[in-house]
């Protein structure tokens, strides 16, 4: 389970979501931006042709957020199963 990482400070895992806020890269860049604060995981769904969905999770905010962006932003990807 993952509790600390978030701005120094621990998560309570209540949902059992283990994510860890490991920031982005912006496009074109080299370096992760937020990293430690926030987090941000690609959704399967496209928003039109240049942009997709994404949610995203800080340090300072109990909810997920949903955006959309240029897919050549380096946000996580978290592979899922479907139940059975």
């Amino acid at each position: 389970m993952s509790y600390g990482g978030w701005n120094g400070q621990n998560g309570s895992n209540s949902s059992g979501f283990s994510g860890l806020p490991g920031g982005y890269i912006l496009v074109g860049g080299n370096s992760f931006v937020w990293a430690g604060v926030d987090a941000y995981w690609w959704s399967s769904s496209p928003n039109g042709i240049s942009t997709a969905w994404f949610r995203g999770l800080t340090a300072n905010n109990e909810s997920v957020t949903r955006y959309f962006n240029n897919p050549r932003y380096g946000f996580s990807v978290r592979c899922m199963k479907d139940s059975e």
